[in-house]
């Protein structure tokens, strides 16, 4: 490249230098050249983005299809090349038009990221659809699926409880309906969906195109030596936060399923660590974030044990890597068309009794914490300092679990009842979510006692049963349905309820996220108000503190937020959580 009419000058010579913020270019032993300004910010994308060899740049395909024009300007070949992208990205948006009439009826939010799956697919292997709960991934998803329905089979891979529940039904929204059939062990097994044909399935069917397998995790995992034997045109990991551990089997196993795109849909790619996005992304994106040990060493410690700035820097650095490959809006975002939300905090005000039940409780907790400190080696001090915590937080929600003596269900769970009993008698239907199983033991007699229609999802409640209390939801048979955070925190559509009660806090803002948007949805059609529950002078109040303290750990590593982030709570605030 020439300079100001000096002899050419490498490109990857005036690329480091401009890297460095250097004036002036070396042309030879003796001469240096002036980088102009307007060199200066034709170069500086290319600068910011490429990864230097030693003597030839190369730039990031992400990088390029996140801000083609910049890259159009280095010659023929670039221009050419980003004048192609451009052309399939017309397309792609073209054919995302045709899901905004029936049966598709997608919203505008829901048209623009098909076409954003659609686009990315022209030049990536991969994509990270994170959205929002509510938004509508599924929806999106389907409609990316139909209209690569030529080029070969997919395949869905979801939580257990999803294959029926979720994507048993999702032919409705995909194009005519058809049958299916499950292969596989009951509840475990693998879906069919056929989104456009009416043929009969043969021993073929992996083959066909249109076809879309539907698998469990589990299944998946065990039976993934088959499914790698065919060449899947899409693969999708639903609830795409299964992955997120590096050492799981099913993690291993389910890495190197051969596919011509991958999607990751979640809405919450990190939850407690930032070392988590390294193993999601291996599906979408393998090599982007370099090895483990890499990762580790560029954003991981430093996320931990940098100073605010070098926090910064890695939260700009890890978004604008993950960018390209990413679709991530919130609900706020797109809130036009859906209806009003209302959150509100209740403080619950315990009786003198359950105050000394909780200060009795409240004192084990701080000695414990304290002696898990001083005796327990550092690996084993996180578990035991969360386990003292949760028994402190299952007083405030009812204090007789821990109290034998204490009869009664308590203060919140009695104003939860007289809550949602008055939204029944106003015709309203209402969601009640808690950590624990033992939680909601103690309110679901409290309510049925009210002559509440009510009904329970958690982890004991089989496939079956789950589907039967949507189904009494959605043709208002129940006043209330309960459920836990980790079984009814995400892939539920529970629309047909306007009320959400958090029965107790945590520190994830996005756990709490996932259980109202059951509720507030696209599709929802009333307004919607997300009740907490929260004792008064307590480690509620502390932990409610906190978790917005802690909101940036996940939004920042997401968005390009300056905030700083770092990793989830650890031992001394719990025992600053547990302390008067």
């Amino acid at each position: 490249m020439a300079c100001d009419g000096t002899p050419p000058v490498p490109l990857i010579d005036l690329v480091r230098a401009v890297r460095s913020g250097k004036r002036y270019v070396e042309v030879n032993a003796d001469t240096l050249a002036p980088i102009s300004d307007a060199l200066r910010q034709l170069l500086d994308p290319l600068a910011r983005a490429a990864v230097l060899h030693q003597n030839k740049v190369e730039v990031p395909l992400g990088a390029v299809a996140a801000a083609p024009r910049d890259f159009a300007v280095l010659g023929p070949e670039a221009a050419s090349f980003v004048a192609e992208l451009e052309s399939k990205w017309r397309q792609a948006d073209e054919d995302a038009q045709q899901f905004a009439a029936a049966p598709f009826n997608l919203f505008p939010c829901q048209l623009a990221g098909t076409a954003w799956l659609l686009r990315t697919a022209s030049w990536s292997t991969g994509a990270l659809l994170a959205d929002e709960m509510g938004v509508g991934k599924t929806r999106q998803v389907l409609a990316f699926l139909f209209a690569r329905r030529a080029l070969g089979p997919a395949l869905v891979i979801a939580p257990a409880g999803l294959v029926r529940e979720k994507w048993g039904h999702a032919d409705g929204l995909s194009g005519p309906k058809g049958g299916g059939i499950y292969l596989g062990s009951s509840g475990l097994g693998m879906h069919v969906v056929r989104l456009a044909d009416s043929e009969t399935y043969g021993d073929d069917w992996g083959r066909r195109p249109r076809n879309v397998a539907v698998a469990s995790y589990e299944y998946a995992a065990r039976y993934a030596d088959d499914l790698k034997k065919t060449r899947w045109a899409t693969v999708v990991f639903d609830e795409g936060h299964y992955l997120k551990n590096t050492q799981a089997q099913r993690t291993r196993a389910l890495l190197d399923v051969d596919a011509g795109f991958k999607i990751v849909v979640t809405g919450t790619p990190l939850e407690n660590h930032v070392g988590e996005v390294w193993s999601i992304a291996q599906f979408f994106a393998p090599g982007l974030l370099g090895t483990q040990a890499e990762f580790r060493d560029r954003y991981g410690k430093p996320a931990v044990d940098g100073t605010q700035d070098e926090r910064r820097e890695v939260a700009r650095d890890l978004a604008a890597a993950i960018a390209p490959f990413q679709l991530r809006r919130r609900l706020r975002d797109v809130e036009r068309g859906m209806p009003k939300l209302d959150q509100v905090v209740v403080p619950v005000a315990l009786a003198p009794e359950e105050r000394a039940i909780y200060e009795e409780q409240r004192q084990q907790a701080e000695r414990g914490v304290r002696e898990v400190l001083a005796q327990l080696p550092e690996t084993r001090q996180k578990f035991s300092a969360l386990q003292l915590l949760g028994k402190l937080r299952e007083v405030c929600a009812c204090p007789g679990i821990h109290k034998e003596s204490f009869s009664g269900p308590g203060t919140k769970i009695e104003l939860l009842a007289e809550m949602v009993a008055a939204n029944a008698a106003a015709g309203d239907q209402a969601l009640v979510f808690s950590q624990w199983t033992r939680v909601l033991d103690r309110a679901e007699p409290v309510l049925a006692a009210l002559g509440l229609r009510v009904a329970r999802i958690d982890g004991t409640r089989s496939a079956s049963e789950r589907s039967m209390a949507q189904q009494r939801l959605r043709t208002g048979q129940l006043d209330v349905l309960l459920l836990t955070l980790g079984a009814g925190g995400v892939g539920l559509d529970l629309q047909a309820a306007n009320h959400v009660y958090l029965l107790d806090p945590w520190w994830n803002p996005q756990r709490e996220a996932q259980a109202i948007a059951r509720a507030w949805r696209k599709l929802q059609d009333k307004p919607v108000v997300a009740t907490r529950l929260i004792v008064a002078d307590s480690v509620e109040e502390k932990m409610r503190k906190l978790a917005e303290d802690k909101a940036d750990l996940f939004h920042n590593l997401m968005d390009t937020s300056d905030a700083a982030f770092g990793e989830a709570v650890t031992v001394r605030e719990i025992l600053q959580l547990v302390q008067r």
